[in-house]
């Protein structure tokens, strides 16, 4: 098994957000894996998603998500293609106004949609951490979800989403390495809502530090 030693910090991190996010990249996810090879993670995202419904400018769902991630790489023409799937295990949380929160419910937890993912890299240089990679994901319709109260806070969508994304890494100096992710997404109808979201579209970027051979900041 293949094992990067990485050491993450939340420091030199931004994102933009020109619609809505679709995925939550992390850096080092457009560096490719090697071919024959399988990595396994375990990761963390946690960020708030505002809404000024309610009149108020205070509301907002947290969310915290656990994720087991697997990726193989294989080769295909000469070319590197990554494979693999994530599990994600997610808690939501009301924090606002009493109409929100009753209106969402306070708290909910539990599967999210499974993730299928193939990434193909164009480029891969590894010596001088150049690479440019294109993926294509798939949110299968599998989450937990109450179609009986789809209103309130749920793990799963219950819908399926697909995006597609390309990403870009290249060295800037001998200690900084920058990641570069725009991407869409597309939706299916909520049948139980009867609710079709638009495609949405996202930019996220990555500056990494690298004090040494062995660690990264970012």
């Amino acid at each position: 098994m293949y094992v990067k030693k990485l050491l993450f910090l939340p420091i030199l991190f931004a994102q933009t957000i020109f619609y809505a996010a679709v995925n939550d990249p992390i850096p080092t996810d457009y560096e490719a894996v090697p071919v024959g090879k399988t990595v396994m993670s375990v990761n963390y995202l946690t960020k708030q998603l505002h809404s000024k419904a309610f009149g108020s400018d205070d509301n907002y769902i947290k969310q915290s998500t656990y994720a087991l991630r697997y990726t193989h790489g294989f080769n295909l023409g000469g070319k590197t293609i990554g494979l693999g799937f994530a599990i994600p295990y997610t808690y939501l949380e009301t924090q606002g106004s009493d109409l929100f929160t009753n209106a969402l419910g306070d708290k909910t937890n539990g599967l999210s949609d499974i993730v299928m993912s193939a990434t193909y890299w164009y480029i891969n240089d590894k010596k001088n951490r150049d690479y440019l990679a294109s993926t294509i994901t798939l949110a299968l319709e599998n989450g937990e979800y109450d179609k009986s109260n789809p209103n309130k806070l749920n793990p799963g969508e219950n819908r399926y989403k697909a995006t597609f994304a390309i990403g870009y890494i290249t060295k800037i100096s001998n200690n900084f390495i920058i990641e570069l992710v725009p991407e869409v997404g597309v939706y299916s109808e909520n049948k139980t809502t009867q609710t079709k979201q638009n495609p949405s579209y996202a930019l996220s970027s990555s500056l990494r530090y690298k004090p040494n051979s062995k660690y990264e900041l970012f």
